[in-house]
C-alpha cells in the first residue's frame, strides 16, 4: 500500500483537516446519533484506493479522493431509497 501512496499516480487523497471558524467546529455540533456521522464511522472504504489505483494516470490534475467519491455515491443511493420509500 505504501508504494501506491508514494508513486506519482494522480489518484487524489482527501486530507482531513477541521476548519476553525470563530471557535466553531462543525463536527462538535453534529449529534453523535446523526445518520451520516454513524455511516462515516461504520463504512470502511479504504480498500477501494488499492483496487482502483491502476485506473489512474500519471499526467494531469489529481482526481477526487476515491473513498469520498464512493461515499457520496453510497449516500446518494441511500437517500434515493428513502425518498422512494416515502413516495409509495
Amino acid at each position: 500500500m505504501q508504494k501506491i501512496l508514494d508513486s506519482k499516480i494522480l489518484q487524489g487523497i482527501k486530507e482531513e483537516r477541521e476548519k476553525l471558524f470563530l471557535s466553531f467546529r462543525l463536527s462538535e455540533r453534529v449529534p453523535k446519533e446523526n445518520f451520516y456521522r454513524r455511516l462515516k464511522e461504520t463504512l470502511d472504504l479504504s480498500y477501494l484506493r488499492k483496487m482502483t489505483s491502476r485506473y489512474y494516470g500519471t499526467d494531469g490534475q489529481k482526481s477526487i479522493d476515491t473513498e469520498v467519491f464512493f461515499q457520496i455515491d453510497v449516500e446518494r443511493e441511500i437517500a434515493e431509497k428513502v425518498s422512494n420509500f416515502f413516495r409509495k
